[in-house]
């Protein structure tokens, strides 16, 4: 081998896996991530391809892809490959002699790919979910009528418990050990439609606590808001007068007579407002002054 064709070989190993084969220059951007699987309805109303079949193509290989990877080159050309020819890209043997040089393409891709895979597991959860919930309501009687390992517990109450509380893997794992129960349960229709009938009963129960709960609620904020509303308007006289003086406590006593009656603060913080306000109409020991504080006074409710 002559000096040439090493140098030719050595420049060759040195070019990006993607530009070797003439996908565009580097560096590289990852623009996205996209699925595609069959089928694939076509604008005249066929299909193509068969239930989760990939339909993307990889043009580094030429494999069939269904996570589609969308790469734009320094040149402007813009390709897809499947992530696994990504990962590829990212090897030691693809890479520059630099430990520390890891292709930030990889990474994105990764987490695309990671992110893609999330959401359809959220949504085979979701949907495993929602059947198993209409499965529950078709067997409510049975599960009503059969007791869970803690003393007087049924398995509805279980199912109860877990679909308030519990995480979807836990909701899914108690699913699966419900259907078990279940199959391997002899439960007489007679018990089944007494157990529905308890079931229903309970639920009705619930829904009535929940409301009334949420009655209670409602009437605590009402109250809440109502006293708010009152306090600012009985206190506005005062809240105009100081508003604008300086000090912290000014600043934190009209944001907190916005919400408080007067009457409801500390001696001291009434009479530092007392003091305050009078001087706002004149200097301290002055008839201006005294008069004002006597107006406080009357208004605060403070004079016997």
């Amino acid at each position: 081998m002559n000096a040439t064709t090493t140098t030719t070989t050595a420049t060759a190993k040195a070019l990006h896996p993607f530009e070797r084969a003439g996908l565009g220059l580097a560096p590289f951007r990852f623009v996205g991530a996209y699925e595609s699987r069959g089928p694939i309805k076509r604008p005249d109303g066929s299909e193509i391809g068969a239930p989760g079949q990939p339909m993307g193509c990889c043009q580094y290989c030429g494999q069939g892809i269904a996570i589609c990877c969308t790469i734009k080159s320094s040149d402007g050309k813009r390709f897809t490959v499947g992530s696994d020819c990504v990962a590829k890209v990212d090897r030691d043997s693809n890479r520059k002699s630099d430990a520390t040089s890891r292709d930030p393409l990889a990474q994105e891709v990764r987490r695309a790919v990671n992110a893609i895979k999330l959401e359809k597991r959220h949504q085979r959860e979701a949907e495993q979910l929602a059947a198993g919930r209409e499965w529950i309501a078709a067997n409510l009687g049975t599960l009503a009528s059969l007791l869970s390992e803690r003393d007087g517990e049924t398995l509805a109450d279980r199912w109860e418990w877990f679909s308030a509380n519990a995480g979807t893997a836990g909701k899914l794992r108690l699913l699966k050990e419900l259907r078990a129960a279940v199959d391997a349960a002899d439960v007489t229709p007679e018990a089944i439609a007494q157990g529905k009938a308890q079931a229903t009963a309970k639920a009705a129960r619930v829904a009535a606590d929940k409301l009334c709960a949420q009655i209670r609620h409602d009437t605590r904020q009402w109250a809440k808001t109502r006293k708010r509303a009152t306090a600012a308007a009985e206190n506005a006289w005062l809240v105009d007068a100081i508003q604008g003086q300086p000090g912290d406590f000014v600043a934190d006593m009209c944001e907190k007579l916005q919400r408080e009656p007067l009457r409801d603060l500390s001696p001291r913080c009434v009479d530092i407002l007392g003091d305050i306000f009078s001087k706002t109409l004149g200097r301290r020991n002055s008839k201006a002054y005294n008069s004002a504080r006597d107006e406080f006074d009357e208004r605060a409710g403070l004079e016997c």
